[in-house]
């Protein structure tokens, strides 16, 4: 970052929010991007014009929970690292779209998802459970 009059896309809450929480506002107006990060667990709302946004994911023993709520008339992209296995939504709302991407240098599973609440489990989770 070269010029200081932009602080705010510099500043330690914006590296905390997008790199360490992984939550970030999407190509569009109405998008937002959550990639989860290799930390046992972390949790972020982001405030937008719609409502709320919030993100959070657990690991734990093999275990990956990952919740995310999104405001009416948005969409989330949603990036699960290969690594974490299959997943599993909780309820049985739909899910609008998955592929698999590569993105730094990694290969991601992304899921599309709507406005709503929406939980997802691992396939690790049927053993341990």
């Amino acid at each position: 970052m070269n010029s200081r009059n932009h602080h705010m896309f510099s500043s330690v809450g914006h590296y905390l929010v997008t790199r360490v929480a992984g939550l970030t506002r999407g190509p569009g107006a109405k998008d937002v991007t959550a990639m989860v990060g290799g930390e046992d667990s972390s949790s972020v709302v982001l405030r937008s014009n719609g409502g709320d946004v919030k993100f959070s994911w657990v690991r734990q023993d093999g275990v990956l929970s990952i919740d995310v709520a999104v405001p009416v008339s948005m969409q989330a992209y949603l990036h699960v690292p290969i690594s974490d296995g299959l997943w599993h939504k909780k309820d049985h709302d739909e899910i609008l779209s998955t592929q698999v991407v590569e993105r730094h240098g990694s290969k991601w599973n992304l899921i599309t998802v709507g406005s709503g609440h929406h939980s997802f489990v691992n396939a690790q989770a049927e053993i341990v459970v």
